[in-house]
């Protein structure tokens, strides 16, 4: 009876496999994707506006987090930071 092999995926292969699934499904995502998905999670971070202004930075990024979250994207800093000072200095996003 033939012996099964182990593989055991390391997270350097687990980053090449996701670096490589990615750059595949980029070449599938037309530009008016692109947009359409700005245009979405702009939206989303200037509703938050009139909700969130004048709030300490740090409560916003939770926000910020949770509703990005909810439609599937996800931010990391320094962006998240970025995002958050923006809303609570009452600004606005254009996609």
């Amino acid at each position: 009876m033939a012996r099964k092999a182990k593989f055991t995926m390391t997270a350097a292969d687990k980053r090449r496999l996701e670096r490589a699934v990615a750059a595949q499904v980029e070449k599938k995502i037309t530009p008016e994707v692109v947009q359409s998905r700005r245009e979405e999670i702009a939206a989303t971070l200037n509703a938050m506006v009139p909700e969130l202004q004048g709030q300490p930075v740090e409560d916003v990024k939770e926000a910020v987090v949770s509703r990005l979250g909810g439609i599937g994207v996800t931010i990391t800093d320094p962006e998240l930071t970025q995002y958050a000072e923006e809303i609570a200095q009452g600004g606005s996003f254009n996609a």
